[in-house]
C-alpha cells in the first residue's frame, strides 16, 4: 500500500483528503455491519483498511505539516502512545461489544464516532480558518480590534 499512495496529492490536498477519508471509513464500518454476503463484508473490509492506512498517514503528515511534531515532540510522542494504547484495547473493547449487543454493535458504534469525528474536524477547521476570521473583522478600525 505504501508505494501505491500518491504523495504528491497527498502533500497538496492532505486535509481535504483526511477529512474526506475519516468520513468515508464510518460509512464503510456502517455498511459492513449490514453487510450480508462474507464475500461483501471482506471487499468492504479491504477497502476500509486501505482507506483507513491513508487517512492515518495524512495525520501524522498533517501533524508535522502544522509544526506541532517540530515544535513539541512530546505531543507527537503522546498522539503516537495513545494511537498504541488504542489498538492494543479495541480487540478486547469489540469483544465486550459483540458478547453483550451482538455482532453489528463494533462496527455500528465505530462508524458513528467516525462521521463525528469528521464532522467536529469540519467545524473546526472552519472556526479556526484565518479567512473566515478576517472577513468577520472586515469594516474594523485598528482601535476597534484592540
Amino acid at each position: 500500500m505504501q508505494f501505491l499512495l500518491p504523495k504528491r496529492c497527498l502533500k497538496t490536498h492532505m486535509k481535504a483528503i483526511f477529512i474526506s477519508l475519516t468520513g468515508i471509513t464510518g460509512g464503510l464500518l456502517i455498511i459492513q455491519s449490514t453487510a450480508g454476503s462474507i464475500w461483501l463484508f471482506v471487499f468492504i473490509r479491504i477497502l476500509y483498511g486501505m482507506c483507513f492506512f491513508v487517512s492515518l498517514a495524512a495525520l501524522d503528515l498533517l501533524f508535522f505539516q502544522m509544526g506541532i511534531g517540530k515544535k513539541a515532540p512530546l505531543s507527537y510522542s503522546i498522539v503516537s502512545s495513545m494511537q498504541n494504547v488504542s489498538l492494543l484495547l479495541s480487540p478486547m473493547a469489540a469483544l465486550m461489544m459483540v458478547q453483550h449487543n451482538g455482532l453489528e454493535a463494533p462496527f455500528l458504534l465505530c462508524g458513528f464516532l467516525l462521521l463525528g469525528s469528521t464532522l467536529s474536524i469540519i467545524l473546526s477547521s472552519i472556526h479556526m480558518d484565518p479567512s473566515s476570521s478576517n472577513s468577520m473583522k472586515r469594516g474594523v478600525e485598528r482601535r476597534e480590534n484592540l
